[in-house]
């Protein structure tokens, strides 16, 4: 599986969790992927991720991607709270 997919994944679901948690929309300012292994087409992902600190504006995450228990890639991101529109 080509690494851009499997950073794509990570993004996808580590934005959702943001976006869920603080009940506004952010935005990536920050992404780096560090691949640990392989994974092939038709492998089951799953994301593991943690909250390292929060402000006002900002989310700072570390997060694991495994595929049967095994970590193939990890990650750190750093998200942005959009301002509400008024």
């Amino acid at each position: 599986m080509h690494g851009g997919v499997v950073t794509a994944f990570l993004d996808e679901v580590i934005g959702e969790i943001v976006n869920d948690l603080g009940q506004r929309k952010h935005v990536t300012v920050q992404f780096s992927t560090t691949f640990l292994s392989m994974a092939k087409v038709g492998d089951f992902l799953e994301c593991d991720c943690q909250i390292v600190r929060t402000t006002r504006s900002m989310t700072f995450i570390e997060a694991r991607v495994n595929v049967a228990g095994e970590a193939i890639a990890t990650a750190s991101a750093i998200f942005k709270a959009m301002r509400s529109a008024t």
